[in-house]
């Protein structure tokens, strides 16, 4: 094993300039819903390689009947890209999913470098994607060049996924491709964790709560309704739910459960009732706690109740997006050989943990039935923010990381 790691490193560190390459040639790309630009990149990479492509673009209308799809998203020349490197059979089989999308980005006049310009400063390297999640993408495609230059035999099958609507739809592409069949013994997102493996996230929920009211000059507040003032009592009881949440639900990998208030749209004026009133925000729950989307709307009903004028006029809510959790025992085989496969390399201890966010995982692991862990190189705190970077190191690591755990594991 030894031997086999020094080739792997060698050829690793001889090929470091074309790997990085080869991510800045897919930041360059605008992939925010126009994946195909990133998507022949990578279309381009795996001809070379000995494996079955498989193009398609997500059919919503097949994944309706999932609880985890996503509604109101199109896919006209949007598709994911699936390539199946089959072992000579009698080992374990590994699927590696990526997502090729980014979101917009964020503050565009706040950046200091062109967000598809990929630069390099102080060992990272900067523009949109590259930590969410272009690095990850990249390197498991890289690892699996270097396997297949190395010319290592495997017995497992392995399942490379670059998958589209990550972001802007969330989860659709990986969703179709469980529609599809593919599933495996194990699957691993590359999403940012700086290296450390992760095997649960928390569930998200974003809404829109819209109450209406009655305008009116404010010197004569009472032959108005104040939509705002309507909104505050339902605001302060989920502040109360949010300490409530925080003390009943406990998970040693992750974080307490937030609940926030992040956007108030009300009124035209300093002098004029409000009409109507939105509040925006979101809520995370822990694996196990389901039930919190229930409680939720049991407050909304609960201050309904409380207020005539709502009892006549219900504000309207809409779910922006839900994201469920997933939980991967940390001591089932599959993370436990991640964690041993990493030692080995880092030589001292690796400590499984939870994602603050919510990812594909839960796709796989929920709705393909897979144990999952996410391992990526980057920060999930650079994801989405102005002058997004991954440090270059990581990125070198990450491909010698998964280069071994995919022998390992399909060997």
């Amino acid at each position: 094993m030894e031997f086999l790691q020094k080739r792997i490193d060698d050829l690793a560190k001889k090929r470091r300039n074309e790997h990085l390459a080869f991510l800045k040639s897919l930041i360059a790309q605008d992939t925010a819903e126009k994946e195909m630009n990133g998507q022949n990149i990578i279309l381009s990479r795996l001809k070379n390689l000995q494996c079955e492509i498989d193009i398609f673009e997500p059919d919503p209308k097949r994944l309706t009947k999932y609880e985890e799809f996503n509604e109101g998203h199109e896919y006209h020349n949007r598709a994911n890209i699936v390539a199946t490197f089959k072992g000579r059979g009698g080992g374990k089989s590994l699927l590696l999913n990526g997502h090729i999308d980014t979101v917009y980005p964020s503050k565009i006049q706040s950046w200091t470098v062109n967000p598809w310009d990929p630069t390099i400063r102080d060992g990272r390297l900067y523009g949109l994607g590259s930590c969410d999640m272009k690095a990850g993408l990249a390197a498991l495609l890289m690892a699996l060049e270097l396997i297949n230059e190395l010319e290592i035999p495997l017995r497992g099958d392995i399942i490379f996924e670059s998958v589209v609507d990550e972001e802007a739809g969330g989860g659709n592409g990986t969703l179709a491709c469980i529609d599809r069949g593919y599933t495996a013994d194990a699957a691993l997102v590359a999403e940012p964790t700086c290296l450390e493996p992760k095997s649960t996230h928390v569930g998200s929920v974003a809404f829109r709560i819209t109450f209406e009211g009655v305008a009116s000059h404010s010197n004569l507040k009472w032959e108005g309704v104040n939509a705002f003032e309507k909104a505050l009592p339902l605001i302060n009881r989920l502040q109360s739910l949010e300490s409530k949440w925080k003390k009943e639900q406990v998970n040693n990998l992750l974080d307490s459960p937030i609940l926030s208030i992040n956007r108030v749209d009300a009124g035209y004026g300093a002098i004029l009732v409000p009409a109507n009133c939105k509040i925006e925000g979101n809520f995370t729950y822990l694996p196990g706690w389901e039930d919190s989307l229930k409680e939720f709307y049991k407050e909304i009903e609960e201050s309904t109740k409380e207020s005539l004028w709502l009892n006549e006029h219900p504000p309207i809510v809409e779910l922006i997006h839900h994201v469920r959790p997933y939980s991967t025992d940390p001591n089932d085989p599959w993370p436990q050989f991640v964690k041993q496969s990493m030692e080995r390399v880092v030589e001292k201890e690796i400590k499984i943990s939870g994602f603050p966010t919510g990812a594909d995982a839960r796709l796989l692991a929920n709705a393909g039935g897979m144990p999952t862990i996410i391992l990526g190189p980057g920060n999930i705190r650079q994801a989405h923010t102005v002058d997004e970077f991954v440090e270059i190191e990581e990125y070198y690591d990450a491909i010698v990381h998964y280069v071994l755990i995919i022998i390992g594991w399909c060997q």
